[in-house]
């Protein structure tokens, strides 16, 4: 039996699509590193576009737009020149012709990773780990994806504003809930975009150091 997503358990304040989407990261070792900001959270706009499949329904290239925040450590590492974070929070939204409204949100069973290093002066260049759930409210379905989307890209600065991060994985298989071991479509080309830097949070503690 299909569980509606309004009735599914996390949905309303996880994920994502993506984004994103999609504050990456940064691994590099150039003999003038970059200078990490301290620990903090960061909270950004970003928009997504993502390449969607789901049998029986088809397939649509879907721009989301939306919040997402990332609790990102201090500067890491000998020389300071390593930054690992965690996506706390990320809530997309769009419009499909195929699907209607989509929802992300990234999933609140498994955690979303990034890592970022300094290659030089201005320059951090990495990835970002991400498990995503897909809602569709016009028939009440809710879909995950069964491995994380990898997008990775380069900043020239932290936060990332203006960073364009890209999938650079193939095909990451989707599942719907209540259906074990069925892949019933895939996220393809995956490209998110920070648009802004809406607010910068003192972290109240430490994402895990061993993060890779």
């Amino acid at each position: 039996m299909r569980r509606s997503f309004r009735h599914c358990p996390g949905v309303s304040r996880c994920f994502s699509g993506f984004a994103l989407l999609l504050v990456v990261a940064a691994s590099g070792c150039g003999s003038s590193p970059a200078v990490f900001p301290p620990e903090g959270v960061d909270h950004l706009r970003m928009t997504v576009t993502v390449d969607v499949e789901i049998a029986g329904l088809g397939e649509d290239t879907v721009l989301l737009e939306g919040p997402v925040v990332v609790h990102r450590s201090g500067p890491q590492g000998e020389r300071g020149d390593r930054m690992v974070g965690v996506l706390v929070g990320a809530s997309l939204r769009g419009e499909s012709a195929v699907f209607g409204e989509v929802l992300a949100v990234q999933s609140p069973r498994e955690v979303s990773t990034c890592e970022y290093e300094s290659v030089g002066p201005g320059e951090y260049r990495g990835r970002f780990d991400i498990f995503g759930w897909f809602a569709l409210p016009r028939y009440g379905r809710v879909f995950r994806t069964t491995a994380p989307v990898r997008v990775a890209g380069t900043a020239a600065q932290i936060p990332p504003v203006g960073q364009v991060a890209e999938h650079v994985d193939s095909q990451v298989p989707l599942r719907e809930f209540g259906e074990k071991g069925v892949d019933v479509g895939f996220v393809g080309n995956a490209r998110g975009e920070v648009r802004a830097l809406v607010k910068v949070d003192e972290a109240l503690s430490s994402p895990a150091a061993d993060s890779p």
